[in-house]
């Protein structure tokens, strides 16, 4: 055998090696890719289910966030109107002391000058009748 029919041996013993590998190459990569594959399928249906999940809770947040503010106007409603029955119970109980309070207490004193008025003549007739 000669150099040059060796050297073509060696040739397609190399090419026939760098196809083998090649062919080993390829098909590992194409188990990763698979596996790739599989993962970002997983990975989306994750990504889908968080993010119907994240709108519902986003949809439920939104409603408590409407009911608290329907609660709000409801509590303001109501302080609005204890405000008002406040103010009511004030002028009725000033119209109160001044309708009854104040002319009780002139009453009052009426009673008492007329009860001490009584007591001095009281005193006085008695005082006369020792002295006579």
């Amino acid at each position: 055998m000669e150099w040059h029919q060796i050297a073509w041996v060696a040739i397609a013993v190399a090419f026939a090696v760098l196809v083998y590998n090649i062919s080993r190459l390829s098909r590992r990569l194409e188990k990763s890719l698979d596996k790739v594959d599989t993962l970002v399928v997983t990975t989306e249906r994750q990504l889908d289910l968080t993010m119907e999940q994240a709108q519902h809770a986003l949809r439920e947040v939104s409603d408590v966030g409407q009911n608290v503010n329907d609660q709000m106007k409801r509590l303001e409603s109501v302080l609005d109107v204890t405000q008002g029955v406040m103010q009511n119970i004030r002028f009725t109980t000033l119209a109160v002391q001044k309708v009854l309070v104040s002319p009780l207490a002139n009453v009052s004193g009426i009673v008492a000058g007329v009860s001490r008025g009584i007591g001095t003549l009281g005193t006085k007739k008695k005082g006369e009748r020792r002295h006579e």
